[in-house]
Order: C-alpha cells, then sequence, then structure tokens
C-alpha cells in the first residue's frame, strides 16, 4: 500500500492543527477534532508507540480534502454554504446561550455586556446561526472586529481550560439537537 506510513499520532494531530483543525477533547484514547465550518469529526487514536494505521489515516485525510477543497466554488463561499446546510434562529441561540449562562437575554444583548457568556453567544451565532462577524455585529451592536476579537478570544481560552471546553460543547448539544 503506498501513501504516509509509520506516522506517531501527535505528529499527525499537531499537523492538523496547524492545517486549522481544532481539538475538542479526548474520549478513551482519541482525539477528536473540528473545524469551523465542517460537519466532519476527526477521531485520531493516539497510543503511545504506535503509529496510525494507514486505511485510518486515509479515511481521516479525505475528510480534511473535503473541508480544504470544497466542491462546487470557492472557500470564501462556505458561509453561504453554512447557511444551506443547517441554520438555528438566532432567537434560540440566543435563549440558550443567555439560559446557560444564568443571564437574561436583555442582558446579554446589550450593548455594554462584557464578558464569556457574550463571546459565547458571538461563536455559536457564527457556528449555527448562518451569521458572518458582520451581521453578529450588527445585531449585538459592536463592530465586526469586536466580534473576530471575541471570537478569538474564547478559542484561545478554550485551547486551554477543558472546563470551558466542555461548557462550550455541551451547550453546543443543545442548539444542536434543540433541546432549549
Amino acid at each position: 500500500m503506498t501513501g504516509p506510513h509509520n506516522l506517531k499520532p501527535e505528529r499527525v494531530v499537531k499537523a492538523l492543527e496547524r492545517a486549522g483543525w481544532t481539538a475538542r477533547g479526548q474520549k478513551g484514547s482519541h482525539v477528536k477534532l473540528t473545524m469551523e465550518g465542517n460537519p466532519h469529526i476527526l477521531s485520531i487514536p493516539v497510543h503511545k508507540g504506535k503509529p496510525i494505521k494507514q486505511g485510518l489515516l486515509r479515511d481521516q485525510l479525505e475528510k480534511v480534502k473535503t473541508a480544504l477543497a470544497p466542491t462546487g466554488g470557492s472557500r470564501r463561499e462556505m458561509p453561504q454554504k453554512r447557511r444551506l446546510a443547517g441554520k438555528t434562529e438566532p432567537g434560540r441561540i440566543v435563549r440558550a446561550v443567555a439560559s446557560s449562562c444564568k443571564l437574561s437575554e436583555e442582558e446579554i444583548l446589550k450593548k455594554s455586556f462584557r464578558g464569556e457568556a457574550r463571546q459565547i453567544l458571538m461563536e455559536m451565532l457564527y457556528r449555527h446561526g448562518g451569521m458572518n462577524n458582520r451581521e453578529i455585529g450588527e445585531m449585538l451592536g459592536v463592530d465586526y472586529s469586536t466580534v473576530s476579537v471575541g471570537r478569538k478570544r474564547l478559542a484561545d481560552r478554550m485551547e486551554h481550560d477543558r472546563k470551558l471546553r466542555r461548557r462550550v460543547g455541551e451547550l453546543e448539544d443543545l442548539i444542536v439537537n434543540g433541546l432549549d
């Protein structure tokens, strides 16, 4: 069989993170990775001293290829594709985030409101509301760059804070499964 072989799983995970995938936790010995705007979840087994099997690696790389080279247009069109794929009503997202953070909808939507809850709201509106940063900014009464910075800061904190990652993951499940 031709192709990559004898690759250490840790190196594969690092390479995927450099390519834009985000580690979303670990279940057993498998690291789960996701990419914004891509429905695929990569599952990379990390067994000390054992390389990744070629067939599994090939399947995971096929998912990566789908994410990086979507068919039918450029990557720039992905937000539009995301809108068609499964948009959640922004009002429902606001209710779910506010409830999860023990805030009222009015509080979290106030222009003067600052904090983690608002950053989580921005991220959920982007991921599941099919909204871009400009639209989210208009909804929250801030500039699009404020939304971008808020989402980036949340992503940076989630990288190091397991509890925050879990909380955002649970909220995301709540939004996706419609249990608000």
